[in-house]
């Protein structure tokens, strides 16, 4: 009787045998006649060469390793008071008081090296955080209209006029108005 494990072995021989194969398709298709190539010859000769990006699982992690922060304060504005228009339709428009967290980051990847089993977390795409306590969430700058409040005075609202009066919305309007 077999075990598990040597059953997923003879599998994956079973595998590299049909993908090594394969491969000697495509390559022999750089050569055949124009009725019976698989596909364009650029493309055969990318899918002749062996695939060193797949994983083969279970992988054993030996170490793992973050790269990049996951909030940074690139502005020196970190927990001060700023207004917030979130753009999605539920918001209705309202302004709202936030405090600002910093630059977060919004998406997170990962690569994996197999001769020393490193995993390395990267953190990437940084985006303003505000936390707005009345909406008990955190809505990121590329979501929204903001901007810390240095006075009194701006306490206001962020209103349509003040979003287009900016000078890439103009920009982009204009554009949008002469295409």
């Amino acid at each position: 009787m077999t075990t598990l494990r040597e059953e997923l072995a003879s599998i994956d021989e079973q595998l590299d045998a049909l993908e090594q194969r394969k491969r000697e398709i495509y390559r022999q298709s750089l050569t055949a006649t124009e009725a019976e190539k698989i596909c364009e010859n650029h493309l055969a000769e990318l899918l002749a060469e062996p695939d060193t990006g797949t994983l083969r699982y279970p992988v054993s992690v030996t170490g793992i390793h973050f790269e990049g922060e996951l909030a940074q304060d690139r502005r020196g504005k970190a927990n001060r008071l700023v207004r917030v228009r979130p753009c999605g339709e539920e918001f209705k428009g309202k302004t709202f008081l936030g405090i600002y967290l910093g630059d977060m980051a919004r998406t997170v990847g990962c690569t994996y090296e197999r001769e020393s089993g490193v995993l390395t977390v990267h953190l990437a795409a940084h985006n303003p955080a505000i936390w707005v306590p009345k909406l008990s969430r955190v809505v990121f700058g590329c979501e929204s209209w903001w901007g810390t409040i240095e006075a009194e005075d701006q306490l206001r609202e962020i209103s349509d006029e003040t979003i287009n009066g900016v000078w890439y919305v103009q920009a982009m309007k204009s554009l949008q108005a002469s295409g």
